[in-house]
C-alpha cells in the first residue's frame, strides 16, 4: 500500500519576481479557508488573497506561500499569517534571516498585529503589503434583471 501525503496541494499560481530574478511565487491550496476573503498580500503586482484561517510563508509546498529562492533566504518555514476574532497576526516561525514588519525585524515566535498597508519582507529579499481588498462594485441592475423578466412572464400569462 502506497504512503500517503499528510496533506494535499494544488498549485494555483507560479510567478517569478521581476525585481528578484531567481526568485519565484507559488501559491498552494491547502484548505482550512475563510467565507469572506478581505485581504491579500501583494508580491510586486501579484496579489495572494489571505484566505485561510492561517497561512504559512516559506520555501517548499507545504507552505500556501511558496517562495522559492536560489540565495537560501527563506526557511522552510519562515513565518504564518493567521486570523484569529477577524485580527491578523504574523508570527516569524524561527527563520534564519528574519521577517521584517514596516522595516523592523520582528522577534521569533511571537504574534504582531497587521494592519492594512503594512510592509512585510521575508529574508530581506521578499517584499510583500498587507492590502484590504475591495469589494466588488455593486450592479444596481442585478435585482431588474432577475425580478422582471419573472413579472413580465406572469402579466402576459
Amino acid at each position: 500500500m502506497p504512503l500517503k501525503r499528510k496533506f494535499e496541494t494544488t498549485t494555483t499560481k507560479r510567478v517569478p519576481f521581476s525585481k528578484h530574478p531567481g526568485y519565484t511565487l507559488e501559491v498552494h491550496d491547502l484548505g482550512g479557508f475563510l467565507s469572506n476573503v478581505q485581504y491579500a498580500l501583494e508580491f510586486e503586482k501579484e496579489r495572494v488573497p489571505v484566505s485561510a484561517k492561517f497561512m504559512t510563508v516559506g520555501r517548499g509546498e507545504m507552505n500556501h506561500i511558496d517562495i522559492r529562492d536560489e540565495n537560501g533566504q527563506i526557511s522552510r518555514v519562515h513565518a504564518k499569517i493567521e486570523c484569529k476574532d477577524g485580527a491578523f497576526t504574523i508570527t516569524d516561525m524561527g527563520s534564519t534571516n528574519g521577517t521584517y514588519l514596516n522595516g523592523n525585524i520582528i522577534e521569533k515566535r511571537k504574534a504582531f498585529h497587521l494592519n492594512a498597508g503594512d510592509t512585510i519582507v521575508f529574508g530581506k529579499c521578499a517584499m510583500a503589503r498587507f492590502i484590504r481588498l475591495e469589494p466588488p462594485a455593486a450592479d444596481p441592475d442585478a435585482d431588474a434583471r432577475d425580478i422582471l423578466p419573472d413579472t413580465i412572464s406572469r402579466a402576459s400569462g
